[in-house]
């Protein structure tokens, strides 16, 4: 699989690196408007794995324990009056 990065330079080569997109038509309209050479590069995915993850926070790691007990019937609890108040 392939993705393709667009990508500007100015009309001395010189790379413009403050804004790139995979969108060609918004590529296309940023070259014009700031007239810029568009450039295409392309690059062949092969892999790709997390190494690290730092998205969890405290209130989703309290959401995970209450997950523990989804699909799990709650304990029946069941009161019952032995007829002199105690129940």
């Amino acid at each position: 699989m392939s993705v393709e990065i667009y990508t500007f330079e100015d009309a001395d080569g010189n790379s413009f690196t403050d804004w790139e997109t995979q969108d060609m038509g918004e590529a296309r309209a940023f070259a014009q408007e700031h007239q810029l050479r568009l450039i295409a590069n392309t690059y062949e995915w092969s892999d790709s794995e997390m190494i690290e993850d730092y998205t969890e926070t405290e209130d989703d790691e309290d959401e995970d324990e209450d997950d523990a007990y989804d699909g799990i019937d709650p304990p029946l609890i069941v009161e019952t009056d032995d007829g002199q108040g105690n129940s």
